[in-house]
């Protein structure tokens, strides 16, 4: 785990998350959270697992601490209820680099989980 600029350190469900955020908007800059919640649960190893109201806790945990940006699609986009998309803030990615977990993709696609 990580030291933050908050002075705790980051759980391993915050930098697996961080780092799937990371991994997974890279070429969109944002990533949904059902689309998120899906890559997290095709992780490997596959011992780890998270549902979706732990998902959406650490989500706002690591915007409030200000290592994840996100906003809200513009009314009508979608149907149903409003969706959210995040990305990583500058002081995510500093964090990141320091992270002692990584999430990675593989040849194949694939994400999975470097310690």
């Amino acid at each position: 785990m990580v030291a933050s600029a908050n002075s705790y350190p980051l759980s391993p469900k915050e930098e697996i998350v961080l780092g799937t955020v990371a991994v997974s908007a890279k070429g969109r800059k944002k990533v949904h959270g059902y689309p998120l919640a899906q890559e997290i649960a095709a992780l490997r190893p596959r011992h780890f697992s998270m549902n979706y109201a732990t998902l959406y806790r650490v989500l706002n945990r690591l915007e409030e601490r200000g290592l994840l940006t996100s906003e809200v699609a513009k009314p009508g986009t979608f149907p149903g209820r409003s969706r959210r998309s995040y990305g990583v803030s500058v002081e995510g990615r500093k964090l990141l680099r320091k992270s002692e977990v990584a999430v990675k993709r593989d040849d194949d696609g694939e994400l999975y989980i470097e310690f």
